[in-house]
This record gives structure tokens, sequence and C-alpha cells, in this order.
């Protein structure tokens, strides 16, 4: 039971980790079609 209760905030902290990572690509990925442009 205190997995489940520790899950949500793990899975919460994984998430933003996720969400800052694709963010990251997705400006790297927009200045190399930018630059071909």
């Amino acid at each position: 039971m205190e997995k489940e209760d520790k899950y949500p905030e793990y899975s919460l902290y994984h998430l933003q980790t996720f969400l800052r990572f694709y963010l990251f690509l997705f400006e790297k990925f927009a200045i190399v079609v930018t630059y071909q442009v």
C-alpha cells in the first residue's frame, strides 16, 4: 500500500522530466529546420 501512495508522485516527477526533455528536443529540431530553410 505504501508503494501505491508514493507512485503518483513518482509518476508525476517522471512526466515532468520527460516533458522538459521533449521540449528540449523540439527546440533543437526547430532550430535545425530553421537553418535548413
